[in-house]
């Protein structure tokens, strides 16, 4: 969805498990957009031939630039914190892994730590720093801060060799989740109500409401 002015916009994509098509979609709007500026800059030398006015040639120079398009998951912290405070159950795990994936995932793993069940406060504090690996970027010393919201003195541990280098937050619910600092943007993909495959009346229907919320959060003026 376009904006009515200025530069952001909103994309919705439908994603099946794990594959998501955003990126495949930037690639589109790149192509079509290379094409979009080629015809721009064939009509600016016809318009030169032709020896078209001041005003015309600004126009059509502008229109010659390429649009570079970046998409960032948007973040829903009223989302986070309603699936942390609805949760069953909210346990973390501390790693200490031998191998790790560009993913965030756990090939090799020489100790594992989890506290089973955190309670309200810690909960609280973990949705924040959840909030922080995802908006802020800041996943360097997280696994040193959720340590401390444990209660754990990382400095011992790692005297006495568990020197944990990742951890894992389990949200569990009517959408279990889990998310590391490398994946907490698989955290804001959004469940749709049943199983069947929609068509695009009733998808537009669904994601509506959820883009038009997320949309006066981020202040994007949308045409929808």
């Amino acid at each position: 969805m376009f904006p009515v002015a200025g530069t952001y916009g909103m994309a919705v994509v439908e994603t099946c498990q794990r594959f998501s098509p955003a990126d495949h979609l930037l690639r589109w709007l790149a192509y079509f957009d290379k094409c979009r500026a080629y015809e721009a800059a064939a009509k600016l030398a016809e318009a030169l031939d032709a020896g078209a006015g001041d005003d015309e040639l600004v126009q059509l120079t502008a229109e010659t630039e390429w649009r570079k398009h970046r998409i960032s998951q948007v973040s829903d912290a009223k989302y986070l914190r309603t699936l942390i405070s609805d949760a069953t159950k909210v346990s973390v795990d501390l790693v200490q892994a031998g191998v790790v994936t560009k993913r965030g995932r756990y090939k090799e793993v020489e100790h594992r730590l989890q506290v089973p069940n955190v309670d309200e406060g810690v909960r609280a504090d973990l949705a924040g720093e959840i909030l922080l690996w995802l908006e802020g970027g800041k996943t360097k010393g997280a696994v040193k801060r959720v340590m401390g919201m444990l209660g754990f003195d990382r400095s011992k541990l790692a005297a006495d060799g568990l020197g944990f280098s990742n951890t894992t937050i389990h949200i569990a619910g009517a959408q279990p989740v889990s998310v590391t600092p490398d994946t907490v943007r698989d955290l804001f993909t959004y469940p749709l109500p049943g199983s069947l495959r929609r068509d695009e009346v009733q998808w537009e229907q669904d994601t509506r409401p959820k883009v038009i919320e997320l949309a006066a959060i981020e202040q994007i003026d949308l045409a929808v």
